[in-house]
């Protein structure tokens, strides 16, 4: 019954080890989304997303990196509650943090001429 025990108990520890591993290895790594704007400030981005694994949509909060570039937006300010927008960002243990926010300009309509 002990060895059972030290034998479980061994294989949980190289296991939680090997989590730990693969989890540091993820952190830091650009990952990428895209939405819509749902809440924005100097800290904080809200974005509704697609949920892949359901067909339900999912709110994604993203903290701002203080040195976070935009791209197509000078300021925060200039991102709008409605805005598409596409995200680089990496994780910092379990929170998501935006290092490039893309806003997506809407296309504009246009008439052929006759």
């Amino acid at each position: 019954m002990k060895s059972i025990l030290l034998v479980t108990l061994m294989f949980c520890f190289i296991v939680q080890l090997f989590c730990g591993v693969v989890w540091a290895e993820n952190e830091g790594e650009i990952e990428y989304s895209w939405g819509i704007v749902k809440e924005v400030s100097s800290g904080t981005i809200v974005v509704t997303e697609e949920g892949y694994s359901t067909d339900e949509d999912v709110d994604m909060v993203y903290s701002i990196d203080k040195d976070v570039k935009l791209v197509d937006a000078k300021t925060l300010d200039d991102i709008k509650i409605g805005d598409e927008v596409e995200i680089e960002y990496v994780f910092k243990g379990d929170k998501p943090i935006a290092k490039v926010i893309y806003v997506i300009a809407e296309e504009e309509e246009y008439e052929e001429d006759l």
